[in-house]
C-alpha cells in the first residue's frame, strides 16, 4: 500500500512518514518498505501492549507530537481521533 502511494505521488521512502494506530498493520507496513513510523496511541494500540510487541515503530506520541518531531509540521493534525489533512 505504502509503496503504491509513493509511486502515485513520485515520493520516496525518505521523504515519506506513515502515521498509524496499528503495528501489526501501519507500522509493520511502514517497517518492510522503509518508511518513517508514526506511532499514535489513539485506542488501537496503548503504551502496554507498545512495550510487549517485536514492532517498534521510529515515533510514539499523540498525532501532532510525532509530526512535528519528523519534520511534518506543515500537516495539521486533528485533535482528538489522531487523524490528519494538509491545510
Amino acid at each position: 500500500m505504502y509503496e503504491q502511494a509513493m509511486a502515485r505521488l513520485g515520493a520516496t521512502p525518505g521523504d515519506t512518514a506513515a502515521l498509524g494506530d496499528r503495528l501489526e498493520t501501519d507500522i509493520l507496513a511502514a517497517q518492510r518498505t522503509g518508511v518513517l513510523s508514526l506511532m499514535v496511541l489513539t485506542g488501537a494500540t496503548d503504551r502496554d501492549l507498545l512495550k510487549k510487541s517485536d514492532i517498534q515503530p521510529d515515533l510514539v506520541d499523540h498525532a501532532r507530537k510525532c509530526l512535528d518531531a519528523a519534520g511534518y509540521g506543515w500537516v495539521q493534525a486533528v485533535a482528538g481521533d489522531g487523524g490528519y489533512g494538509s491545510p
